[in-house]
């Protein structure tokens, strides 16, 4: 009895031994699966950090891309206004050959105004000379003819001659 009492215990112990031995391996399985477990601890740690930089970044990718827009909108409107700049100095171009090629009929007119003027201003000269020669000779006959109006020496010939 004692050698099968020994053989049971035997038995239980290799039993025990099988137990302990499963243990240690279940232990040192769950030492390694500690070290991956730590190792997928610290990966999900840097994941995270990497997750809230990426974050961070397409934020201020975001604040970025409203100022690249708020600024290009700006451009437009300042191009739009350039363009309209341009398009009135146009304009104001064209008004400025108008008006210089006016600015030169005007001179050419006044030159030709002032060319006729002197010519009008000798002409009067002229005239007024030709008028007083005209009135002293108008002035030479009425007295001529006032002359003959008068008797001379009292004779009726001449008076005949001065009524005729």
């Amino acid at each position: 009895m004692r050698v099968s009492g020994f053989e049971a215990i035997g038995a239980q112990v290799e039993e025990m031994s099988d137990i302990v031995r499963q243990a240690q391996e279940a232990a040192a399985l769950m030492v390694d699966s500690g070290g991956h477990l730590e190792k997928h601890r610290e990966a999900m740690q840097q994941l995270a950090d990497e997750y809230r930089e990426t974050r961070a970044v397409i934020e201020a990718l975001g604040v970025q891309r409203q100022l690249v827009n708020g600024a290009h909108e700006e451009w437009q409107r300042s191009h739009a206004d350039v363009r309209g700049a341009i398009d009135q100095a146009a304009v104001i171009a064209r008004e400025l050959d108008q008006l210089r090629s006016q600015a030169s009929a005007l001179a050419h007119d006044q030159a030709a105004i002032s060319k006729t003027a002197e010519q009008v201003l000798d002409n009067t000269g002229v005239v007024t000379r030709t008028v007083r020669d005209i009135e002293s000779k108008i002035d030479s006959l009425g007295m001529l003819h006032m002359s003959r109006k008068r008797p001379r020496n009292g004779s009726s010939r001449s008076m005949r001659w001065a009524n005729t």
